[in-house]
């Protein structure tokens, strides 16, 4: 049956599994399927997730406009309801959004009332989350301290509940923290640990989140010779994990 609520679930789960693998468009035309039938069942929370979803989509795809109406709209819905978790997420990803937008200091609210929430939810997992946000953010403006404060706390949480996904994150944040503050080798040896463990888990980063770390890191190295770079590199991809992890808490 097609507005059947478990039909919706199986194409909204499919299309998460494509979006890890980064399979965007075949996530997205999933997406848009359980969304249909999510809204002929009048299944606003649904509606919701999916909404929040396809704005990751489509800020993995680099259409960031598109990204922030998708997300505004299911935040929109999601105050509505009342639901505190789905709001901290979509004032999550509404917030990186608003970051790749030139606007720093409109996404660092925006985590701040997401870190609020999550703390009070006291939901680890999303606390972690929104402490690797704000990191991104404190990057982003120029204050290494608190980029640091925040991937301290970041990184531990992700290390006691085991989410390498997560924890890769971690390391790729705590690159651009290195490479900010002028430590290339440590930056390049982070960044090819955190390589590694994607490969391990399938779970590549997106080509927008690629680009701007190779950005990040290609600033960091001046004249350095490409060798020395792939160099770097290689050596932090043969870092056993709890090596890596100790090194970006080092970071």
């Amino acid at each position: 049956v097609q507005d059947d609520p478990g039909v919706a679930q199986t194409l909204h789960i499919a299309g998460s599994v494509a979006a890890q693998q980064g399979a965007y468009d075949q996530a997205r035309a999933l997406y848009l399927e359980s969304l249909d039938t999510r809204r002929q069942n009048q299944d606003d929370a649904g509606v919701a997730s999916l909404l929040s979803n396809l704005g990751i989509i489509a800020w993995f795809q680099g259409d960031h406009p598109e990204a922030r109406r998708l997300h505004e709209e299911s935040l929109a819905l999601r105050r509505r309801l009342g639901d505190r978790w789905a709001i901290g997420n979509s004032l999550n990803n509404l917030g990186l959004v608003v970051r790749d937008l030139d606007d720093a200091a409109g996404a660092r609210r925006l985590l701040e009332e997401c870190l609020t929430i999550n703390r009070e939810i006291g939901d680890r997992w999303s606390i972690a989350n929104s402490l690797g946000s704000l990191a991104d953010i404190a990057l982003s403006l120029g204050d290494h301290a608190g980029a640091q404060d925040f991937l301290v706390e970041n990184i531990r949480i992700n290390r006691d509940l085991g989410d390498r996904n997560g924890l890769a994150f971690s390391l790729e944040l705590s690159a651009q923290l290195a490479a900010a503050r002028g430590l290339p080798e440590r930056a390049f040896r982070l960044a090819g640990a955190a390589d590694a463990l994607r490969a391990i888990i399938g779970a590549p980063l997106s080509p927008s989140e690629q680009e701007r770390l190779d950005r990040t890191l290609l600033a960091a190295s001046g004249n350095l010779p490409p060798e020395q770079r792939a160099a770097w590199i290689a050596q932090g991809r043969t870092l056993a994990f709890e090596e890596a992890i100790e090194a970006a808490l080092e970071a």
